[in-house]
């Protein structure tokens, strides 16, 4: 185990961020691909350093909640740069974009896969990191453009959420229909917003109490609204 407690820092990512996602948060490939060296060097940061190799370094949660969302992210995009140009992360070589272990993490082999499903979701019980991590394709939420800090994260995630659940197309209110249109994201990981054991009543539940808690919505408005999922779109 290193004995390193310095910070993990997150400068340079934010810095690359910067320059390669637009300003409606999606990421220009042609930018990247020209700052390619830029991404290596903060992937092997990543690949020297985390929290389970140098657990010092990052001493809070949110400290690591940080650091996995800001990984997710990057291997994300070293991913898609390895397959580029491709139309959808479902159109690689091996049809593996989320399952191969292609980085390492202070030095453990990972596939996003791994980071999503064990570690984000099974360590922070926290779901609006569905609203912070980019798989590479467009219904996914917005790339940040800047980098994923510990302090404050808690806030930031609200208002990724809050951002994400402003847009009409992933997120619409039809009172007169008494529905509520939402993200397939809601309907991909159902348990994270209703536990679980939750039955299919139970889920539409916890979606819109999710929906009322990050949009200002009446809770009591929309309680007997039906939920309908919107088609996801896997295009880069």
């Amino acid at each position: 185990m290193s004995l390193d407690a310095a910070p993990f820092r997150y400068d340079a990512w934010s810095a690359l961020l910067a320059e390669i996602v637009t300003a409606d948060g999606r990421v220009d490939y042609g930018r990247l691909v020209a700052r390619r060296a830029l991404l290596d060097a903060f992937v092997g940061a990543l690949a020297a350093r985390s929290p389970e190799s140098d657990p010092a370094a990052f001493p809070t949660e949110d400290d690591r909640l940080a650091y996995w969302l800001n990984a997710y992210n990057a291997f994300t995009l070293h991913a898609v740069l390895a397959e580029y140009p491709i139309t959808s992360v479902w159109k690689t070589r091996d049809g593996q974009f989320f399952q191969r272990r292609r980085h390492r993490a202070g030095g453990r082999a990972v596939s996003l896969d791994d980071i999503e499903h064990e570690i984000l979701r099974g360590s922070f019980a926290e779901p609006r990191i569905h609203f912070a991590i980019n798989c590479g394709s467009n219904g996914c939420p917005p790339m940040r453009p800047q980098a994923f800090e510990p302090n404050g994260i808690r806030d930031t995630l609200r208002a990724a959420t809050e951002q994400f659940l402003g847009s009409e197309w992933n997120c619409r209110i039809d009172r007169a229909a008494r529905r509520v249109f939402i993200s397939r994201i809601f309907k991909m990981y159902a348990e994270d917003f209703a536990g679980a054991a939750g039955t299919t009543e139970e889920y539409r539940a916890g979606v819109l109490r999710f929906v009322a808690q990050h949009t200002g919505v009446a809770r009591d408005e929309i309680a007997d609204y039906e939920v309908v999922y919107n088609t996801y779109d896997w295009g880069l």
